[in-house]
C-alpha cells in the first residue's frame, strides 16, 4: 500500500487478524478506463478463457492487460484480459482472458470494469505494519490470495 495517514490507516486494521478476508481495488495507475457502460454476464455456465458480457457501452474498447471483476453469489472473481476487445453495436463484448475462468458463471451478474476489485485472504509481510513518527505516515506491506 502507497503511504497514508494513520487515520486512513485504521481502516485496513482488520488486516492484524489472520484469517480475515479482505476486498479492495485492483490498481491500474493511468489507465483512462472511460465509459464501459452497465456490463453484465451474457450466459450462464460460461468456461474457458472467454467471458461474454451485455450491456457494454457500443463500441467500448476493452484493452489487452486490463482489470474485471465479477461478482457471483457475493464472491468477486478478478481476471486480467490477453488481448484488446471492442463492444459491437449492440452492447456485446467477448473478452479474452488470461486466465480460466474458475467458476461457473451466472446470467447477469455484475461485472466491475470501472472499479475492478479482488478478494481474498491477506498474509502479512514481517513488518507489515510500520509507523514511520517522523512523517506521520503507516506503511502496510501484505500479499492478497484470491478467495476460491
Amino acid at each position: 500500500m502507497r503511504p497514508m495517514t494513520y487515520v486512513d490507516a485504521l481502516a485496513w486494521d482488520d488486516l492484524l487478524e489472520e484469517g480475515d478476508t479482505v476486498v479492495m481495488d485492483i490498481l491500474q495507475p493511468g489507465l483512462v478506463i472511460g465509459n464501459p457502460g452497465a456490463p453484465l454476464i451474457d450466459g450462464a455456465n460460461q468456461s474457458g478463457r472467454m467471458l461474454n458480457l451485455k450491456q457494454v457501452e457500443p463500441g467500448y474498447v476493452f484493452r489487452k492487460g486490463q482489470w474485471l471483476s465479477m461478482i457471483l453469489n457475493g464472491q468477486r472473481f478478478a481476471y486480467k484480459s490477453r488481448a484488446a476487445a471492442t463492444a459491437d453495436g449492440t452492447g456485446k463484448l467477448a473478452v479474452p482472458l488470461r486466465t480460466m475462468l474458475r467458476v461457473p458463471t451466472l446470467n447477469n451478474a455484475v461485472v466491475e470494469i470501472t472499479k475492478p476489485m479482488a478478494e481474498g485472504w491477506v498474509t502479512l509481510e514481517q513488518d507489515a505494519h510500520e509507523i514511520a513518527a517522523d512523517e506521520r505516515l503507516v506503511r502496510l506491506r501484505f500479499t492478497l490470495e484470491e478467495r476460491e
